[in-house]
C-alpha cells in the first residue's frame, strides 16, 4: 500500500514538473515575442515607414551595403541632395554648400517635443563625447531640423540647440515648399496638424538620423530601436559602432 502511494506521489510530482516546464517555456516564448518580434517587424518594414517616395526611387537604383551594420543603411556611393535653401539658428542661409567639407549627422523634430527630440539630442551629445574620447570626433557636425517652423522661430531654435551642444546647428525652412523639398530628399516623415478652432497642435514624426558626407551627399540612414511599447530610441554603442564602420568603409 505504501509503495503504491509513493508511486502515485512520484507520478503527481512528475506531472507537476512537466506542467511547470511547459509554463516556463510559454513565458519565455512570450517574453521573446514582446521584446524581439516588434523589432523584427520594424526592421523589415523600416524602409516603408521612414522613406518618402522620392527617396525610395533613389534607393531602388543605389547599391546598399548593410553588412556589419546593426541599425544603419549605408548608401555605397552616396545620394545627391537636390538644391535646397534653409536658415540656421543664426538666421544665416543654409544650403547644399553648407553641407560640404565635413560630415553632418541630421536629426529632426520640434522644440516643443516632450520626449523623442530632447532624448535624441542628448544622445548625440553623448555620441560626440564618446567620439572625442577616442579622438574620432574630427570633422563631424550635428544638425537639428525643425518640422514646426511656425512655432520654432530662429530665436527659439537658437535657445533650444544651445542646451545640448556648441557643435549643434538648428535649421528651419521659411516656406512650406522649401521644407517639402528638403524633407523629401532625406525621407523625413512628419505630420503637423493645427486645429483652427483652438490653435492646438498635433505633431507626429519619425526618428531616423541622416549622415551626410563631406561631398554633401546622403551617405547613410540610421534607424532607432523600438521597445514593446512603441517608443523609439537609439543605443549609443550601436550608433557609435555603425558610424565608425561607415567612416572606415567608404569603398
Amino acid at each position: 500500500m505504501q509503495r503504491s502511494r509513493n508511486t502515485i506521489n512520484w507520478s503527481v510530482r512528475t506531472k507537476l514538473n512537466m506542467s511547470l516546464a511547459i509554463v516556463c517555456g510559454f513565458l519565455f516564448a512570450l517574453i521573446w515575442l514582446l521584446f524581439y518580434l516588434p523589432e523584427t517587424i520594424s526592421s523589415l518594414s523600416h524602409s516603408l515607414l521612414n522613406y518618402t517616395r522620392p527617396l525610395d526611387a533613389k534607393l531602388a537604383s543605389s547599391p546598399l551595403g548593410k553588412a556589419r551594420l546593426s541599425r544603419g543603411t549605408k548608401l555605397t556611393s552616396g545620394l545627391s541632395i537636390a538644391p535646397f535653401q534653409l536658415r540656421d539658428h543664426n538666421n544665416q542661409v543654409f544650403n547644399n554648400q553648407a553641407l560640404k567639407g565635413k560630415w553632418h549627422l541630421i536629426s529632426y523634430g520640434y522644440t516643443s517635443c516632450p520626449d523623442i527630440c530632447p532624448n535624441t539630442l542628448l544622445l548625440l551629445s553623448q555620441l560626440e563625447d564618446k567620439l572625442r574620447t577616442g579622438n574620432k570626433a574630427s570633422g563631424l557636425h550635428f544638425l537639428f531640423y525643425t518640422i514646426d517652423p511656425v512655432r520654432d522661430s530662429v530665436e527659439k531654435l537658437a535657445l533650444y540647440v544651445a542646451y545640448f551642444s556648441e557643435n549643434l546647428t538648428g535649421i528651419r525652412a521659411e516656406e512650406k515648399d522649401r521644407a517639402k523639398v528638403f524633407e523629401q530628399e532625406l525621407g523625413i516623415k512628419a505630420v503637423v496638424n493645427i486645429n483652427s478652432d483652438n490653435g492646438d497642435y498635433q505633431v507626429s514624426h519619425g526618428g531616423a538620423l541622416y549622415l551626410i558626407n563631406p561631398d554633401g551627399k546622403l551617405q547613410a540612414v540610421f534607424q532607432p530601436l523600438k521597445d514593446p511599447f512603441g517608443n523609439l530610441a537609439f543605443d549609443i554603442d550601436i550608433l557609435y559602432r555603425d558610424y565608425l564602420w561607415i567612416r572606415n568603409n567608404l569603398d
